[in-house]
């Protein structure tokens, strides 16, 4: 495979994760929107192939931390897939007895929900300082997944639900231009 293609797959897959992330999130703010939480599903999806995309182009600036920032979004969104099966299982009425907040807080699927949420924060935040630091791509897209990557430790103060992934979502979306012109 041509490196432009692999370029272009990966911002396309970035394009559609961004836009899937920031929308679906804001349909399924209260887990309660089939629509939202299938577009997050595939926004989750394809943005394990986005960040490969995004790794591959500057993999030889970037040092650890960028590699780790990557592994950790790589191992994050893998693991999080499960979540929103869940999620349209019990919205869709197949698994509606099932107590989301039961099922997130108790024994080993706490363990995973913790697992992809620090991996969430970390890579956002390594690969975000990274990429500025390797200056491959323009800086904001990085500076939202730095953002993104700062959030839990900010949202306590704002009460906006679901930010995290959105503001990753607008990252994708800036990731996906810088992809698509190499």
């Amino acid at each position: 495979m041509k490196k432009s293609h692999l370029y272009r797959f990966s911002a396309i897959c970035s394009l559609i994760s961004g836009l899937f992330l920031t929308i679906g999130w804001t349909l399924n703010i209260n887990r309660d929107s089939l629509v939202g939480a299938f577009m997050v599903l595939i926004a989750y999806v394809l943005a394990i192939f986005a960040f490969m995309g995004i790794y591959g182009v500057q993999y030889k600036q970037l040092k650890i931390i960028g590699f780790l920032g990557f592994i950790f979004l790589i191992v994050a969104n893998t693991v999080f897939v499960p979540w929103l099966f869940l999620d349209i299982a019990i919205i869709s009425g197949v698994a509606q007895q099932v107590n989301w907040k039961e099922v997130q807080d108790i024994g080993p699927t706490h363990v995973i929900a913790v697992i992809g949420g620090i991996g969430f924060v970390l890579g956002f935040f390594l690969l975000g300082v990274d990429t500025i630091r390797a200056k491959v791509f323009s800086k904001w897209p990085a500076i939202l997944l730095i953002i993104a990557g700062i959030m839990p430790l900010i949202y306590t103060c704002l009460p906006i639900g679901k930010l995290l992934p959105r503001i990753a979502g607008l990252a994708l979306l800036g990731f996906s231009w810088n992809l698509w012109i190499l």
